[in-house]
C-alpha cells in the first residue's frame, strides 16, 4: 500500500532515520485499532535519545457493523490524525515528533513517550499525588482542544483508556450515546466529552470508577436509561476531597440535556474557584512552550495521548 510522499511531508516531518534501530520496540498496549509500541528517537544535537510512542495503525479493523474497514478509510484516519497533532500546541496536549515507515503497512505516528503511564495507575501507585492540580491540568487540556478552530472532540475521556476501543465504554458514556434512535452510532461531541470528564473528575477526586460497585456492564447501561447518574463515592479519598461543591460541578456533566451541560471554559473556570485556586496556565499558552517548564503536564500527556489516538 503507497501513500503519496509528499501529502505527508506537506502534514508532518518523516523521522524513520532518527529511530535507533539497535534499541528494541516492545508492543505496550493495544487499541481498538492501532498498536503502541515504545522505541528511542535521536533528535538533533541532544546527547541522549528520548522514549517514544510509536502508534502503528491497523488496516482492514472491523467497524461498529462488523464490516472491514477500507484500506482508504484507514490512509484517511492516519492522515487526519496527523494534522490534528501536527497543529497542537499546549503542555497538556502530547508532542508529535513525526511519523515513521518502519513498524507497519501504514506510517507510524511518532509521539512522546510518557514514562508515567495512564492516571488511574499513576493515582493507585501515588495516593498521596495533587489530585486537585491534575484535575485543573486536565481541565485546561480539554478546553484547549474545545477552543481550538475547528474544535477537536476527544470523544473517550477516562483515566485509563490504553487498551480502550474508539467507540468508548459504557461507564463513561453520556445517554445520548449510548441510546440512538438511528442505527448509525452518533458522533462524539463537546456535550459527550463534558459528561466523560465529569466521570473523569470524579475518579482523579474519590479513586473510584463511576458505577464503581456495579459489575454488570448492562446494569450501567439500564441505570443510565431510566436516568440515574454515578452515584457519589463514600471512600476515605471522597471523604477529603470530594466537598458538596466539587460533587454539584460534576453533576452539572451530567445533565441528561446536553444543551445544559456546562461548556468547557465554564466549567473550568468554575472549577478553579470550588478549589479556590489559580488555575495553573491559560488555555492557549505561549507558542512553543518547553515541556520542561511543566514537569507535571507528562502525566497529563499520558492521558490525552492515549485517548485521543489509541
Amino acid at each position: 500500500m503507497e501513500l503519496e510522499a509528499s501529502i505527508l511531508h506537506e502534514i508532518a516531518t518523516d523521522v524513520t532515520s532518527a529511530i535507533l534501530r539497535n534499541a528494541a520496540a516492545p508492543l505496550v498496549g493495544r487499541g481498538g485499532s492501532s498498536d503502541i509500541y515504545r522505541a528511542e528517537l535521536n533528535i538533533g544535537d541532544q546527547v541522549a535519545p528520548v522514549e517514544v510512542a510509536i502508534k502503528v495503525m491497523r488496516v482492514g479493523v472491523r467497524d461498529v457493523n462488523g464490516e472491514n474497514e477500507p484500506p482508504r478509510k484507514a490512509i484517511r484516519r492516519l492522515l487526519r490524525e496527523l494534522s490534528v497533532l501536527e497543529g497542537m500546541d499546549h503542555p497538556g496536549v502530547n508532542k508529535l515528533f513525526g511519523y515513521s515507515h518502519d513498524f507497519g503497512e501504514l506510517p507510524a505516528i511518532v509521539s512522546l513517550w510518557c514514562p508515567h503511564g495512564d492516571a488511574k495507575t499513576y493515582l493507585r501507585d501515588n495516593p498521596d499525588a495533587d489530585r486537585k492540580k491534575m484535575l485543573l491540568e486536565v481541565t485546561a487540556a480539554v478546553e484547549y482542544l474545545h477552543t481550538l478552530q475547528p474544535p477537536v472532540i476527544h470523544g473517550d475521556i477516562k483515566a485509563t483508556n490504553i487498551f480502550i476501543k474508539e467507540n468508548g465504554t459504557p461507564r463513561w458514556m453520556a445517554h445520548e450515546l449510548l441510546f440512538n434512535e438511528s442505527a448509525d452510532p452518533r458522533a462524539a461531541t463537546k456535550a459527550s466529552d463534558m459528561w466523560a470528564l465529569g466521570c473523569l473528575a470524579l475518579e482523579i477526586s474519590t479513586g473510584e470508577i463511576p458505577w464503581q460497585a456495579i459489575q454488570c456492564i448492562p446494569r450501567v447501561i439500564a441505570l443510565v436509561y431510566c436516568g440515574f447518574t454515578p452515584p457519589r463515592p463514600t471512600g476515605e479519598i471522597a471523604a477529603r476531597l470530594l466537598d458538596d461543591d466539587l460533587w454539584h460541578l460534576i453533576e452539572t456533566c451530567w445533565h441528561h440535556d446536553p444543551d445544559q451541560r456546562p461548556d468547557i471554559s465554564t466549567f473550568r473556570k468554575d472549577l478553579c474557584h470550588v478549589l479556590k485556586t489559580e488555575c495553573p496556565y491559560a488555555s492557549s499558552p505561549p507558542s512553543r512552550r518547553p515541556l520542561s517548564l511543566v514537569p507535571y503536564a507528562g502525566l497529563i500527556i499520558a492521558l490525552l495521548l492515549y485517548v485521543l489516538y489509541v
